[in-house]
């Protein structure tokens, strides 16, 4: 009877058990299927890069009806502007192309003609590294347009656009230092290795 009642524990605590496996796998099913609830975000993304495309043309077609009425640094400003349009566009292309492949699912691009060079190479840490370089560059150019407009910006504001500048550009040298530290081999009795033939 003792004997009867152990196997009909067992059984049961096998059954939990299975039960509770079942109901880990479910949630770890869904948990990981959960990332494309970033999806839409992409492509809303790719909706405001589509509508920031069409108000750099239309820049662009305002700047060439009147390019003959600019001044020399008027004309300077609207070119820092394009490039930083420039740089905010390649910018948004990167967090999407990067964003998606690191947290959605991989791109599989047959054709390597077409095919980005960084494509299938951004891993979180190169692409928090890309990010903070890109801004940085777009924080300069902005810089830039604000000193050939001095005479419009106050004492205040031009030092506390140049400090920012000044911490961004701090930001991203540390995190690159930071992704060397981590990328470095430490693994100890790497070196010498060949000399014992």
């Amino acid at each position: 009877m003792a004997q009867h009642d152990v196997k009909k524990q067992a059984a049961d605590d096998h059954s939990d058990r299975g039960f509770f496996y079942f109901l880990e796998r479910i949630l770890e099913r869904f948990i990981f299927e959960s990332r494309w609830f970033l999806l839409p975000l992409f492509l809303g993304l790719i909706g405001a890069l589509a509508m920031f495309s069409m108000h750099f043309m239309y820049l662009v077609y305002k700047f060439s009806i009147n390019i003959f009425s600019y001044e020399k640094n008027e004309l300077l400003f609207n070119m820092l502007t394009f490039v930083d349009k420039v740089l905010v566009g390649g910018l948004i292309i990167m967090v999407i192309i990067g964003g998606y492949e690191n947290s959605v699912s991989m791109l599989r691009i047959k054709d390597q003609d077409r095919k980005l060079a960084w494509l299938g190479k951004l891993d979180a840490s190169t692409l928090k590294i890309k990010l903070a370089t890109s801004i940085v560059s777009i924080s300069s150019v902005h810089l830039l347009k604000i000193f050939l407009e001095v005479g419009a910006h106050t004492e205040k504001e031009l030092i506390w656009t140049s400090l920012i500048h000044f911490l961004m550009v701090i930001t991203a040298l540390i995190l690159t230092f930071m992704d060397m530290l981590s990328s470095h081999d430490l693994t100890p009795g790497q070196t010498g290795n060949g000399d014992d033939h």
